[in-house]
């Protein structure tokens, strides 16, 4: 999850987060909409975390590559294929992830957006239609990829 930090401190953060990203999960799958206030904690998380455990070089290789993947969701959003509460939860996962396991959570996300497509496409999952366009809520699979890889971090 966090580099150059012991794992006690990485299992504390995961304890705060944790719970914040049950709440994404279940407004997403109910509402399909990733609130901005929650976003917002845990960018404030991520800055306390930081502030506490004193590791600036982390912080900064962080803040960089966080702002690197959100320039990237950005470009996805404008051609559709994300919403901005996705792109937003996504940038701010990138941030806590960091270059050094954003592998594993992408590794992560991608076989939890495939299994929850399949899902979807056999009415086993919320999902939406708009303009024939089928939408499912990917703050569920973000909010898990992001507990995997964070236990991931810190069991390995």
């Amino acid at each position: 999850m966090l580099s150059k930090i012991t794992s006690l401190h990485q299992v504390q953060a995961l304890a705060v987060v944790m719970p914040i990203l049950v709440l994404v999960v279940i407004d997403d799958l109910r509402n399909f909409r990733i609130r901005n206030h929650v976003v917002l904690a845990l960018l404030a998380l991520f800055g306390v975390f930081y502030l506490v455990n004193g590791d600036l070089d982390a912080f900064t290789s962080h803040l960089l590559f966080g702002l690197a993947m959100f320039g990237l969701c950005l470009v996805m959003y404008r051609f559709g294929m994300m919403g901005g509460g996705d792109v937003k939860l996504l940038a701010v996962a990138f941030l806590w992830m960091g270059i050094e396991n954003a592998t594993v959570f992408a590794m992560l996300l991608g076989m939890l957006a495939m299994g929850y497509a399949t899902g979807a496409s056999f009415h086993l999952l919320p999902y939406r239609t708009d303009n024939g366009r089928v939408k499912v809520p990917y703050g569920p699979t973000i909010s898990l990829a992001w507990v995997g890889a964070s236990l991931a971090s810190i069991i390995l």
